[in-house]
């Protein structure tokens, strides 16, 4: 699927609540930018869309009903685009894990990125990467996520038992 296939499929689907494009390796930005106006989507997965940057992430915060959004493996998405998420308080699942195989010490999401994510107190499903700039003070963000039932630390080789610990 192309951003323009994308763009055509939609357009006559205004009421559309779930789309799942996980390995459209051609969808970019501009077709995340085409569903901002799709403001009944509940859920999105976009994992392993190697295209989408923070730019379309960004678009995607006028999705104010979305209680879903899967972005494992979107590679050009940064801390700045998960930052951007913050916006999205219906959110109740969201992952935002990546492991970058070519530069396996310096990815995924920092101490801050994690911390920006607190007014997302809705979510009961959280699944990050931090490599080694998450630490166990990133984890402190998560005794705001009261609802939280689910929680997936993807190659976090920097939070320690005492991180954990301080959740409970």
């Amino acid at each position: 699927v192309t951003d323009e296939g994308l763009i055509t499929l939609l357009s006559p689907l205004t009421t559309l609540s779930y789309l799942d494009l996980k390995h459209c390796e051609a969808v970019t930005d501009a077709g995340l930018i085409a569903l901002a106006s799709f403001t009944s989507l509940t859920s999105l997965n976009v994992a392993h869309c190697k295209k989408v940057t923070n730019e379309g992430v960004r678009a995607l915060t006028s999705l104010t009903s979305l209680t879903s959004l899967d972005l494992y493996s979107c590679e050009a998405v940064t801390g700045e685009g998960v930052r951007a998420l913050a916006s999205l308080t219906s959110l109740t699942s969201l992952n935002v894990a990546c492991y970058l195989e070519h530069d396996m010490w310096d990815w995924g999401l920092s101490d801050g990125d994690l911390m920006a994510l607190a007014p997302l107190t809705a979510l009961t499903s959280l699944h990050v990467g931090g490599g080694l700039r998450l630490t166990d003070a990133g984890l402190r963000v998560m005794t705001s996520l009261t609802a939280l039932t689910k929680l997936s630390l993807l190659r976090c080789y920097s939070v320690t038992d005492a991180g954990l610990t301080a959740l409970m």
